[in-house]
């Protein structure tokens, strides 16, 4: 597991069993595989499978080494000369990954390499995947099979399915598969730890993820789990559409960890820092056992460049990361203070006891806070930054619904870095129902003459996705009709069905 990885033990939910059933069945189907291995991984999934399993005991299993899909071919003669023999893909069952895999199995085939290839398809073995490999005439030689990893663990209350491209394939693909998937997880959620006796939500694909439990629920028969709410199991589940409220991810996060993943960019636990942390504790890497990854990789060849764990196992950033960015540094400033005055008047009148927790205090606070410390410097860089403080001016006028269309051309005419721009006009259109029809066709032609081309394919997925869309009519009241059915929601909540 990675450093600094939270501890699931002190969690209200029993999370370890379900982080041990994981950790077993992949070891198991890693197991069928004798000899020596290497495990290949889509890039997004490297971290995520740190909080199952560590590098060291999947070398115990014949792991010999990571790769990912985007492997070089280097790296296949590095898996040559370490008598590698077996490949094991380790992906999800969308195309793109399939796609990925066909052309990393293509590319060792014309190396010359003799491998031979196993493909564990996450969450379950689809035909889709084998058709693929079967038209790129590769079915014969590779073994696939399904993978049921489902809940991972990542915070004390925090389970993800990790499924990153659920929202799109939805909202812009039209493929309902993951729908089948999550309620085939939550079915299996309620296998190990009871039946959930009230299930509420909002939305139609909510609706539809309940359907189908109910439709699983009634298959299983009498093998279906009891309830399980009242001994330790899960009382009431609420399924919430993405799109029930657009607004809240197209609004900059302002707590200090919001500000990070906003700025410095925080992914699963792990911050990539440009200071010299040889004072904190081990460093607050991510520690000898854990996985390789995409940002561990980059920050090697960059010595400027390190990589933090951030989670609620340190103790600094347990206690602020909820804080907005003001109060975190207050946080910071005054228990230095604390520990400070204690180091120069207190110790000298402390007893044993004291003294004690005084070096309990030190060991876990004060190891940590340079980290911290450098961290809040470098958001208040960013966020004395002009182009934070014009985006916050127009996100605070947009949910006030005021019409600040003028200033986000302005943003398009300066440049400004494309994501936070298009979240900005995403917020416009949930709050307005639309750009208007006189802005369309001109935001089209800047948003291409500044970004290029390619912009096309982005304005079009987001189109289908009814995010950036024109408005023909009158401007609508959505934001404020949203608002009023949510209330009424809330009001007198019904179960699903």
């Amino acid at each position: 597991m990675q450093k600094f990885s939270p501890s699931l033990d002190k969690a209200n939910f029993a999370l370890k069993p379900m982080q041990n059933d994981a950790r077993r069945q992949l070891l198991d189907l890693l197991d069928t595989v004798r000899g020596k291995k290497a495990l290949v991984l889509e890039p997004h999934f490297v971290q995520p499978l740190g909080f199952i399993v560590d590098a060291l005991t999947l070398k115990e299993h014949g792991v010999e080494m990571f790769c990912v899909l985007e492997s070089h071919p280097g790296v296949i003669s590095a898996l040559v000369e370490r008598g590698v023999r077996h490949l094991v893909y380790l992906f999800h069952s969308r195309i793109e990954a399939v796609q990925a895999a066909v052309t990393h199995i293509t590319m060792c085939r014309d190396l010359g390499a003799n491998f031979d290839y196993t493909s564990l398809i996450m969450p379950r073995k689809m035909k889709t995947c084998e058709l693929l490999l079967d038209n790129a005439g590769l079915l014969g030689d590779v073994s696939v099979r399904g993978c049921p990893l489902n809940w991972i663990p990542l915070e004390e209350d925090i389970i993800s399915l990790e499924a990153p491209e659920a929202f799109k394939e939805l909202a812009v693909e039209g493929d309902t598969s993951c729908l089948w998937d999550i309620a085939h997880a939550l079915t299996a959620l309620q296998s190990s730890r009871g039946a959930i006796p009230h299930i509420k939500g909002k939305g139609i694909w909510a609706s539809r993820v309940h359907k189908i439990m109910s439709r699983m629920k009634n298959e299983l028969g009498g093998a279906a789990p009891a309830p399980g709410g009242s001994d330790g199991g899960i009382d009431t589940l609420i399924l919430l559409d993405r799109s029930v409220d657009m607004v809240t991810p197209m609004c900059t996060q302002l707590t200090y960890e919001g500000l990070l993943d906003e700025i410095l960019g925080l992914n699963y636990g792990q911050i990539r820092t440009t200071i010299d942390q040889s004072s904190s504790i081990g460093g607050g890497g991510a520690g000898a056992g854990a996985l390789p990854s995409p940002s561990t990789a980059s920050s090697s060849k960059n010595p400027d460049k390190k990589v933090s764990g951030l989670t609620s196992a340190d103790p600094v950033f347990h206690a602020t990361r909820d804080l907005f960015y003001v109060g975190a540094r207050k946080w910071l400033n005054e228990t230095l203070r604390s520990i400070q005055q204690f180091k120069d008047v207190g110790m000298a009148g402390a007893d044993i006891s004291q003294l004690k927790g005084f070096v309990a205090e030190l060991k876990d606070k004060f190891a940590r806070i340079p980290l911290h410390t450098s961290l809040t410097e470098q958001l208040g860089e960013a966020l004395r930054a002009p182009s934070f403080a014009v985006r916050q001016r127009i996100e605070a006028a947009l949910l006030d619904e005021q019409d600040d269309f003028a200033a986000i051309e302005d943003v398009i005419a300066q440049g400004e870095d494309l994501l936070p721009l298009l979240r900005l006009l995403c917020l416009y259109c949930t709050v307005h129902g639309g750009i208007p029809k006189k802005h369309w066709d001109s935001l089209r032609r800047d948003l291409v003459n500044t970004y290029g081309h390619g912009q096309l394919i982005t304005l079009r997925a987001l189109g289908k996705a009814g995010l950036l869309q024109r408005r023909d009519g009158k401007k609508k009241r959505i934001f404020c009709c949203r608002q009023a059915c949510f209330e009424a929601a809330d009001a007198g909540r019904r179960d699903c069905g």
